[in-house]
């Protein structure tokens, strides 16, 4: 990770999330530069960062279904998973 200073005069903080991709966000300052940095280390360390993603909760939950009901799982568990991933 590391914290620039941009020609706009903002803080940028370069780093790389759980799937090895580059990210990057901007700051006013320094200090929350920092902050972020410190919240992201940690957070990858620990295996809980989440890659922001413009994939919907409902489309997510549809490929989750998908993968599901591939497995041996009794019929009314399927049942319900399907309704509650429609509604």
């Amino acid at each position: 990770m590391a914290i620039n200073r941009t020609k706009a005069g903002t803080y940028a903080v370069d780093y790389y999330d759980s799937l090895r991709k580059q990210r990057r966000k901007t700051f006013d300052t320094r200090k929350e530069a920092e902050d972020f940095e410190i919240q992201v280390r940690a957070a990858v360390r620990r295996g809980e960062y989440i890659t922001p993603s413009k994939e919907t909760v409902k489309e997510i939950a549809k490929q989750w279904f998908e993968r599901k009901k591939q497995g041996a799982y009794r019929g009314s568990s399927i049942r319900q998973w399907r309704n509650h991933v429609d509604n």
